[in-house]
């Protein structure tokens, strides 16, 4: 199947997804791959192991993704606009699916930080990525939503965890669109426990200050650790949605 990047008179067809800043932003750093479905105003759009479809449900194109599911590996998360494709997929791959909740929040960026200094959370800026801590290439992972690495440094906002010269944990915006921002944060397990969740966040809430963007932030409705962090740290709920595990 062909595929093209994501057009403008897209857009419409993710009004139903609960983070249609993430949408836009692979719209204008031309991210993800599209592939157009059978019947008109119909699209798959895959970024990283996400799957929004967008347009109405038809059978030949539930078909059409059927077809496309099988052929790749799991996990994806399969994102979806209505109860019609919902059912149909359901139906098909009932021994796949997962049903999930996810979860949105938002912090108003004019909010008190309550901010408390670390010397083990460092900002991540050009100089800080030269100094080539160990497992530093974990954080260029987490950037595929933009188009390289400056672009990060421009437009981006991110801190991270170092203990032994050793990058541990980080909180960073996996994407970046006008005055907001979405959060991304991983502890390694080993350092989980130790309040370091709530510290990056507020660390990362104070850079995302200074640039004057509001932040999201989403996480699985069974995801007690981060939808914990979420409320400590001041966000507030907006909305949840389902999705399916493939």
């Amino acid at each position: 199947m062909e595929t093209r990047i994501l057009k403008k008179n897209d857009l419409y067809l993710y009004d139903y997804f609960i983070y249609p800043n993430l949408i836009q932003s692979l719209l204008q750093r031309k991210q993800g791959k599209v592939t157009d479905l059978v019947d008109n105003d119909g699209l798959m759009l895959s970024w990283g192991l996400s799957i929004f479809v967008g347009g109405k449900f038809s059978k030949e194109n539930g078909e059409q993704l059927i077809a496309y599911l099988k052929d790749i590996s799991s996990p994806r998360y399969l994102y979806v606009p209505d109860n019609n494709w919902r059912s149909f997929l359901k139906n098909k791959l009932s021994d796949r699916l997962i049903d999930k909740q996810i979860n949105s929040y938002i912090f108003d960026i004019r909010k008190n930080i309550d901010f408390i200094e670390d010397e083990h959370i460092v900002e991540i800026t050009p100089n800080f990525m030269k100094k080539n801590f160990n497992n530093s290439t974990c954080i260029i992972d987490e950037l595929y939503s933009y188009t390289n690495i400056k672009d990060f440094f421009t437009n981006g906002v991110g801190v991270a965890l170092v203990i032994n010269d050793k990058v541990v944990g980080f909180c960073l915006s996996e994407y970046s669109l006008n005055d907001s921002l979405g959060a991304n944060i991983w502890i390694d397990d080993k350092f989980q426990g130790f309040g370091y969740a709530k510290k990056l966040t507020n660390a990362f809430l104070l850079c995302c200050q200074r640039k004057n963007k509001n932040v999201y932030w989403v996480c699985d409705n069974d995801n007690i650790r981060s939808n914990k962090v979420a409320k400590s740290t001041k966000f507030e709920f907006e909305s949840s949605d389902h999705y399916f595990e493939l």
